[in-house]
């Protein structure tokens, strides 16, 4: 009670400042709604008041969060992909978006894992994609679902039960990281059954018992949407492509550089505006080019070096008898270059260092300690 007292109240104290602070007071909710996900609700229905007192500014919130979210799909940032597509459940519940709007987003963030049964699922381009993509946007869609299952039971039904068919699918055919990928779990391949569960496992449980339960029940954080905000109209969101993600920081520089540059020549923006726009485009290039052959260079050479050092432990350890193996050294060198190939794994060619370290002659069970776990996370990664 308290809270919708809060954000009532809120409401009169900002209309009068609509004119005067309408950006900022937009740019502030976006900002929140994107970091902070537990209070996505909270902020979806002071969007719902604001839509109320002012239909604009509502709309205005919407268009924002939309390009938000689309440029956090071209960013490849998943925490703010996770937060948006909250706030647009939450949207949906406080009537500013319609429910055919967050059905579309959902479907279309399982579209862009649908596919294959096995190493890989086919996008709707034909080319395969990672199992962990897969299981990343479902972990989302479910996450969502939390928030906004209850309501799409009494408006969407059907497509409800498409999107959990879809989901139920997704975990019948999926395989647990310890059998495809031991190198990502918390204490690797040595890691406990019970020491461990899956954001997938957990979620799906937890959206499992909530449609089983009959009506997804969840704590509300305010009173009804009804009572609190009537009748107001909601609108259709425009479509989201969510089929390109970046996988580099400076992918993402020079997304936005480019997005800039296009926003400037839309607007018709002087040429001394649109040239430097340019410059800094080709700036961005050049760095992220000289970035990743550095970073191939730097890796090449640290899995060579640290792989000839392992091979090296290995052939004195068996010229000295009662030698111990696996001395702490070894362990640790071991593992922190399996670290860093895991941190990095989508940034470098596996197939290039291996032929490097091939190349200096380390002894192949060596190479099989590293580059097996290694393949096995590439594989589900991509």
């Amino acid at each position: 009670m308290h809270l919708t007292n809060h954000l009532e109240d809120l409401t009169v104290v900002l209309k009068p400042d609509f004119k005067f602070q309408r950006s900022l007071i937009i740019e502030t909710v976006i900002d929140c709604a994107r970091s902070l996900h537990t209070k996505s609700t909270v902020y979806a229905t002071l969007t719902g008041l604001l839509n109320a007192a002012d239909s604009d500014i509502g709309g205005e919130i919407v268009e924002a969060a939309h390009r938000e979210l689309q440029g956090a799909f071209e960013d490849h940032a998943p925490m703010a992909i996770r937060g948006l597509t909250r706030f647009f459940c939450g949207l949906m519940s406080a009537r500013t978006i319609a429910c055919s709007s967050v059905v579309e987003l959902l479907e279309r963030l399982l579209d862009a894992r649908e596919g294959g049964e096995d190493e890989t699922v086919q996008g709707e381009s034909g080319q395969a994609k990672p199992l962990a993509r897969a299981d990343w946007f479902a972990v989302v869609v479910m996450d969502a679902l939390v928030l906004c299952g209850k309501e799409l039971a009494a408006e969407a039904p059907e497509a409800l039960a498409g999107l959990l068919a879809s989901l139920d699918e997704q975990a019948a055919r999926r395989r647990p990281l310890r059998d495809i990928g031991p190198l990502l779990l918390p204490y690797g391949a040595a890691t406990a059954p019970d020491e461990f569960v899956e954001h997938f496992d957990a979620l799906h449980t937890i959206v499992t018992t909530m449609r089983e339960d009959g009506g997804w029940s969840s704590p509300p954080m305010v009173d009804s949407m009804d009572a609190l905000i009537g009748d107001a109209d909601a609108d259709e969101a425009d479509e989201m492509q969510v089929d390109e993600m970046g996988r580099d920081v400076r992918v993402s520089v020079l997304r936005r550089r480019e997005r800039r540059l296009a926003d400037l020549v839309a607007k018709g923006m002087d040429d001394a505006a649109i040239g430097q726009a340019e410059a800094e485009v080709a700036e961005a290039r050049v760095e992220l080019d000289d970035a990743r052959r550095h970073k191939k260079e730097t890796l090449a050479n640290l899995f060579a070096g640290a792989c000839g050092l392992l091979g090296a432990h290995e052939a004195a350890a068996k010229g000295a008898s009662g030698m111990p193996r696996f001395l702490e050294w070894y362990r640790m060198t071991l593992g922190r270059t399996l670290a860093l190939g895991r941190r990095y794994a989508s940034e470098f060619s596996l197939d290039t260092v291996e032929i490097v370290v091939e190349g200096n002659g380390v002894s192949e069970s060596v190479r099989d300690l590293v580059f097996t776990p290694l393949r096995q996370v590439q594989a589900y990664t991509g």
